[in-house]
């Protein structure tokens, strides 16, 4: 539950930063950059998580 969790709120949160950058010029670009912040935000998500298992 809690990773179905993350990835909507990561779909969510990246579709508003690709619509709201500055740094993209054409809708190509933008959906680039959100999917990039797509992975960036699960990839992060799924590592800190196995961190924080092996921590006591």
């Amino acid at each position: 539950m809690h990773v179905l969790v993350m990835i909507v709120f990561a779909a969510l949160v990246s579709v508003v930063f690709a619509a709201i950058t500055n740094e993209a010029n054409s809708t190509k670009t933008r959906a680039v950059y959100g999917l990039k912040t797509f992975g960036y935000f699960v990839g992060v998500g799924l590592i800190l998580s196995w961190v924080i298992y092996f921590v006591p």
